[in-house]
């Protein structure tokens, strides 16, 4: 049975009457535009539902709902994703983690369970069912059963997840932050495809578990700011990563003065642009590619691919600190003190991949024609390679053989396997079922299955 998505910008919230009381719901209900797809080498997207980090009606004057936190709101981007994936037969819409209002509309408008109960804490504002919410910044909404027991069944898919989700890792090595040596170093890396697809190999194979990645960077108008990876591709073999940013991207576009450091590096496809993309506006006219901008007040994240190796390039708030940074440093500064991550910190999962329904995955590695493996030196994976490596070998066509029998696939020669073992390659997960070809006069086996199916 087909997922029930049906949620998007005209209807996630009740538009004909907003007040106090109306509940903002996650978008579920999206898609990837085609020519992303076609420009894309490969891509491997997950759709999950988006919620922003903040929403405040007209007739609100008080401080009902002020900014939520963009780590736990990327946190409960993903937990929603996992409850929409094991939703079956019911509507995820009354599963999901939304913005209302407490019981019998008191309190504020927060991140709260169906049942109206606060999905995180940012404050003591309301001393109801506070004390079991864990209260790190990255985390997913935990001890979902004490508060909710009809999520529980939901709550357990998290717990392989949280081994590695919880986990903070520096991602670029640590150099002394008054060391410029360290910008210039890595805007060089940035230049190289090669070195920024290394840098970015965890994110990808979270990504290929089917398990979003929640990173802490420098992509604000003001301080550091929290969003989820979920998903990534190449075009013309440069990496670009898929963003679900809680605050809805209105920053890539505002032309305030705060923002300069960003409009210095981030040059923006609209919307309304992607179906004239071609590839050399991706290679050198844009950094970031808006797919689904957002609406700060109204709750809506953004959807963006962002150019991979902009988060090596040198972050221009900072260009006269005596502390310098890349858009991958973290930052933040209130009237407590400062954090600082150098490097960002990553949440992911590589340990078990997450049952994720067809639905929510575009993928070239799993649903598509070929899969990518290097059948010629220094030449990107293409189908058409496949085909002539296959017609022009002897043997292993598909759906007969040589021998016009029934063959279940097809047998692709490495070209140049004589200068090196070639490794065989597995394109899906699954069980190899094999039997050796048997010459029937060399053995006991006589005619039978063999007249019939030869070497399947």
């Amino acid at each position: 049975m087909a997922l029930i998505r049906r949620l998007d910008e005209t209807n996630y919230y009740n538009k004909e009457n907003v007040n106090y009381s109306t509940i903002f719901y996650p978008i579920d209900n999206y898609s990837i535009p085609e020519k992303i797809i076609d420009l894309s080498d490969e891509h491997h997207f997950i759709l999950i539902p988006l919620i922003g980090q903040y929403v405040r009606t007209a007739d609100e004057t008080g401080p009902f709902c002020q900014t939520f936190y963009c780590g736990r709101t990327s946190g409960c981007m993903i937990y929603n994703y996992h409850v929409l994936s094991l939703s079956g037969e019911k509507d995820p819409k009354d599963l999901y983690i939304r913005f209302s209002r407490g019981e019998n509309n008191s309190y504020y408008r927060e991140l709260r369970y169906p049942n109206h109960t606060r999905a995180h804490v940012t404050s003591f504002r309301e001393s109801k069912n506070y004390n079991y919410i864990e209260k790190c910044a990255t985390t997913i909404p935990v001890n979902v059963e004490s508060c909710y027991p009809e999520l529980a069944k939901y709550r357990k898919h998290f717990d392989y997840y949280n081994k590695d989700f919880t986990k903070k890792e520096d991602y670029i090595d640590k150099v002394p932050s008054s060391d410029r040596g360290r910008i210039d170093k890595l805007e060089q890396e940035a230049e190289n495809p090669e070195q920024v697809k290394k840098r970015f190999n965890i994110v990808e194979q979270s990504l290929l578990k089917n398990n979003p990645v929640i990173i802490s960077t420098g992509l604000s108008s003001n301080t550091g700011h929290f969003v989820d990876i979920t998903g990534f591709c190449y075009i013309q073999n440069e990496l670009w990563l898929l963003i679900a940013d809680p605050s809805g991207g209105w920053k890539y576009f505002s032309k305030e003065a705060k923002n300069k450091h960003l409009s210095a590096v981030f040059k923006v496809c609209p919307e309304k642009n992607i179906n004239a993309l071609t590839t050399a506006d991706c290679k050198d006219k844009y950094t970031l590619i808006m797919i689904k901008r957002g609406d700060w007040v109204l709750a809506q994240a953004g959807l963006y691919l962002l150019k991979a190796k902009t988060f090596l390039l040198e972050n221009l708030k900072f260009k006269d600190s005596s502390q310098p940074k890349v858009f991958l440093d973290y930052f933040y500064t209130d009237s407590g003190g400062s954090a600082t991550h150098w490097g960002g910190r990553l949440s992911y999962s590589i340990i078990n991949k997450f049952p994720a329904p067809a639905e929510l995955i575009k993928s070239s590695y799993s649903h598509s024609l070929f899969f990518p493996i290097e059948l010629y030196k220094d030449t990107p994976p293409n189908p058409v390679h496949y085909f002539y490596n296959n017609e022009t070998t002897p043997g292993g066509y598909y759906p007969l053989g040589f021998q016009k029998n029934l063959h279940g696939g097809i047998h692709l020669h490495p070209p140049y396997s004589g200068e090196k073992p070639y490794p065989v390659r597995a394109p899906l997960d699954g069980y190899v079922m094999a039997a050796r070809i048997i010459q029937p006069e060399k053995h006991e086996i006589e005619g039978g299955i063999l007249s019939y199916f030869g070497n399947y």
